[in-house]
């Protein structure tokens, strides 16, 4: 009876032993591509997302599971979920700046989307003009000149409604990281030629985009993770991906 017993107790304990440990991977959703892309949840891609999909491969003991939020409710249980990754920058505030990982994913730099019409060089060429910006992002290094008044501000739900403020002419500039801003346009199939992208850089300036994690994140696993970014920039699988969704 013992002998016909112990291979079954041996199966039992490497099942236990192959058990994944699940993953939770926050998404924004609408507002985040072309890093973070889905439908109602669903179809999960975009940069980040599979950049995090291609580093998983390699993990078998992991599992990723996905949850998707609007973008306040994100930052909410950012701040209170105990483990988690995301994408962030040293350069933003709050928990996607908490620990970020030591290997740049790549560089983005930020422009101010107008009409063709509407070139500008400086910050005071935004005077007494109302910009288009989106309900629940900040915009740190434009807070001092709206806060003033300086600058006149209209809220919307997502790029694609900025984009359109600027056709009818509702705000005189979008600013946004240039990537994106490409993406939405390509996507809504406008012409680029119907615009201008205007740059400020000591207003907005260029920094990296890099995977975030929580604060106690399992330290192992955060190695294992970095490895496997390090492994993909050698081998231009990141900036495949990246190509991907900025060649439309």
């Amino acid at each position: 009876m013992i002998k016909k017993l112990f291979p079954i107790f041996i199966l039992f304990c490497v099942m236990i032993g192959v058990k994944a440990e699940n993953v939770n991977y926050f998404v924004i959703g609408s507002t985040a591509a072309p890093f973070q892309i889905e439908e109602n949840g669903k179809n999960h891609r975009g940069i980040i997302t599979d950049i995090m999909n291609e580093v998983f491969q390699g993990l078998e003991k992991y599992n990723l599971v996905t949850h998707t939020l609007p973008f306040k409710r994100y930052i909410k249980e950012l701040k209170r979920q105990q483990s988690w990754i995301t994408y962030g920058s040293d350069s933003w505030t709050g928990p996607q700046s908490w620990n970020i990982s030591q290997e740049g994913l790549f560089e983005v730099n930020h422009v101010f989307l107008t009409k063709k019409k509407h070139k500008f060089s400086k910050v005071s060429d935004l005077f007494n003009k109302r910009i288009v910006l989106i309900t629940g992002f900040e915009y740190p290094e434009l807070d001092q000149y709206i806060k003033s008044g300086r600058i006149k501000t209209i809220r919307v739900a997502n790029h694609e409604a900025a984009i359109s403020a600027i056709q009818k002419d509702r705000g005189l500039a979008f600013p946004e990281m240039e990537i994106r801003v490409k993406y939405h346009l390509k996507s809504m199939g406008l012409n680029f030629d119907r615009f201008a992208f205007s740059t400020i850089k000591d207003v907005l300036k260029t920094y990296k985009i890099n995977l975030a994690f929580s604060r106690n994140f399992n330290h192992k696993l955060q190695l294992k993770i970095e490895k496997g970014l390090k492994s993909m920039k050698k081998s231009g699988k990141i900036k495949e991906i990246i190509r991907k969704y900025s060649e439309l």
